[in-house]
C-alpha cells in the first residue's frame, strides 16, 4: 500500500511538472529565446514580422476595421502586434488557411506585455467559437507593463481548416502588445501533415503581372461553356432570372429591409444595388436566383464597381436552398454558403473570400468555415473588376480579376455536391447602423454597380 502511495505521489509530481511545462508564463528576462537560434517550424506566415511596417502583415486579417485596434510598435527588436481596446467591441487579428493534424500536439508561444491594460483575451487556434481557443489565455493579472514569455501545449481536435487568432475581449481598456507569436507542431506526424495553405503566397506578384499584361475574364480553360448570364440590359430587372422581393429584417436586425427598389437597372447595361436610410430604416437590395437557377458546379463570374462608403457590405455569394433545415445531411449533401466576394471597407482596397457551413455530430450543430482570405490590391476601389469561383467536385478555386486567389481542396475542406443559388447584396454593417441611429451620423446613399453575372459549366462530352 505504501508503495502504491509512493507511485501515486511520483505520478502526481510528474503530472504537475508536465502541466507546468505545457503552460509556462515567466518574465522575459528569465527566458532565453532559443526559438531564434534554430529553424523553428512556425506555421504562422511572416512569423517574426521582420519586414515592412504594415499591420496586419500579409495573410492576416483584423476586426474592427477601420477604426483601429492595431498600429506599428516602435522600440522592439521585431515588429509586433499592438491590440488597442475599442469601446464595446472585441479586437481580433488572425491568420487563416491553417491545416493542423487532428490528435497531434502543438505549441503556442510568444512575448506579451500590457499598456494600462484591463480585461482578458486569448492567443491560439480557434475552435468552435471564440470561447473555445486552444492556446494562451490572459487577463489583467497576467498582462503587466513588462515583457513576459508564454508557452502553451495543446492537442488539436478540429478536422477542418482553422484560424490562428490573437484577441482582447469586449470591455477591455488599454493595449496589449504581442511579439514573435509562434505556432509549431511538436510531433513528427504533425510536422509532416500540417500545412499553411497560403505559405509562400505570391498573389501580389501574380496580380501585378496580370495587371500589367491586362486582366483576363472568363473561365480558366476552354472546356467550359456559358450556361446562364445576365448583362442587365433594358430598364427593368429580368424576373425570369432574379427574385427581387421585400425581406423585412426589423424583428431580428432592427430597422433593416431589403426591397426591389434598391436593386435596379440604370439603363447603361448595369444593375445598381443601393443602400438607403429613411425615417430610421435601412433599405437595401438582395436579388437572388433561389427560384430560378440553382446549378451544381461551374465557374461563376461577376464584374462590378465597388461602392465608396466603408462599413457597407457588398457581396456576390452562393447559398443552398435549405441551409438550416437539413444540416444533419452534412455540408457535402446539404451545401453551404460560399462568399465569392465581400467588401466592407473599400477604402482599404480589400475584399475577402470564404465559406461558411454547419456541421452536426448527432448532438449539436457548430458553425465552421474555410477561413476568410483577405486580399488588398492597390486601386481596387476604382474602376471595374471581376471576381470568380471555379467550383468542381474536387474543391473551390477563387479568382480576382482572373488571378487565382485562394484554393480550398477536398483534402482539407468539404465540397458541396448540392445545387446552390446566386445572391447579390448590399447591406449596412451593424456597427455603422448603430452609430447612425444613436448618434445621428450624416448619411448618403451607397451604390454597388454590377455589369454582368455569368455562369459557365463543363461541356458535356
Amino acid at each position: 500500500m505504501r508503495r502504491f502511495h509512493r507511485i501515486t505521489l511520483v505520478c502526481a509530481v510528474l503530472f504537475l511538472a508536465a502541466a507546468c511545462r505545457a503552460d509556462r508564463y515567466i518574465p522575459a528576462s528569465k527566458h532565453v529565446d532559443k526559438r531564434m537560434d534554430i529553424e523553428i517550424n512556425n506555421l504562422l506566415d511572416n512569423p517574426y514580422l521582420k519586414y515592412g511596417k504594415s499591420v496586419p502583415p500579409e495573410q492576416w486579417n483584423m476586426n474592427p476595421v477601420p477604426e483601429g485596434g492595431f498600429e506599428y510598435v516602435t522600440g522592439v527588436k521585431y515588429r509586433a502586434f499592438k491590440l488597442k481596446a475599442v469601446p464595446d467591441q472585441a479586437v481580433v487579428i488572425g491568420q487563416v488557411g491553417l491545416y493542423l493534424v487532428p490528435g497531434e500536439k502543438y505549441r503556442v508561444s510568444g512575448y506579451i506585455r500590457g499598456e494600462n491594460f484591463t480585461g482578458s483575451g486569448e492567443i491560439g487556434v480557434i475552435g468552435k467559437a471564440f470561447r473555445d481557443v486552444k492556446g494562451f489565455r490572459f487577463n489583467t493579472k497576467k498582462v503587466k507593463d513588462k515583457w513576459y514569455y508564454f508557452e502553451v501545449d495543446f492537442v488539436h481536435e478540429l478536422r477542418d481548416i482553422c484560424r490562428f487568432v490573437m484577441y482582447i475581449k469586449k470591455g477591455a481598456t488599454g493595449s496589449v502588445v504581442i511579439e514573435r507569436p509562434t505556432l509549431e507542431p511538436l510531433t513528427e506526424k504533425g510536422l509532416k501533415g500540417s500545412k499553411r495553405l497560403l505559405a509562400n503566397d505570391d498573389f501580389e506578384a501574380r496580380y501585378a503581372k496580370a495587371k500589367a499584361a491586362g486582366f483576363r475574364s472568363g473561365p480558366p480553360s476552354d472546356d467550359y461553356e456559358l450556361v446562364w448570364h445576365d448583362e442587365f440590359d433594358g430598364d427593368k430587372l429580368d424576373t425570369t432570372k432574379w427574385v427581387n422581393y421585400v425581406l423585412d429584417y426589423r424583428k431580428k436586425r432592427k430597422t433593416m429591409v431589403d426591397t426591389p427598389r434598391c436593386a435596379r437597372l440604370n439603363g447603361k447595361g448595369q444593375m445598381e444595388l443601393v443602400q438607403e436610410f429613411e425615417d430610421g430604416i435601412f433599405y437595401g437590395g438582395y436579388p437572388h436566383t433561389r427560384e430560378t437557377f440553382m446549378p451544381t458546379y461551374g465557374y461563376f463570374e461577376c464584374r462590378f464597381k465597388l461602392h465608396k462608403e466603408d462599413m457597407i457590405n457588398a457581396a456576390f455569394w452562393l447559398m443552398p436552398r435549405n441551409r438550416n433545415l437539413e444540416v444533419d445531411l452534412g455540408p457535402e449533401k446539404n451545401g453551404y454558403e460560399i462568399d465569392i466576394m465581400e467588401c466592407i471597407v473599400p477604402s482599404m482596397n480589400q475584399i475577402s473570400q470564404t465559406t461558411h457551413y454547419q456541421a452536426f455530430d448527432g448532438k449539436k450543430y457548430t458553425i465552421k468555415s474555410g477561413g476568410t482570405i483577405a486580399r488588398r490590391m492597390p486601386g481596387f476601389n476604382e474602376g471595374w473588376h471581376t471576381v470568380a469561383l471555379e467550383w468542381t467536385p474536387d474543391g473551390c478555386r477563387f479568382f480576382i480579376d482572373g488571378v487565382e486567389s485562394y484554393v480550398l481542396s477536398k483534402e482539407y475542406h468539404p465540397v458541396s455536391h448540392a445545387p446552390l443559388y446566386i445572391i447579390l447584396s448590399l447591406g449596412v454593417h451593424r456597427n455603422l447602423a448603430k452609430k447612425i441611429r444613436e448618434e445621428g451620423k450624416p448619411w448618403r446613399s451607397s451604390v454597388f454597380t454590377v455589369d454582368y453575372v455569368r455562369v459557365y459549366q463543363k461541356k458535356k462530352r
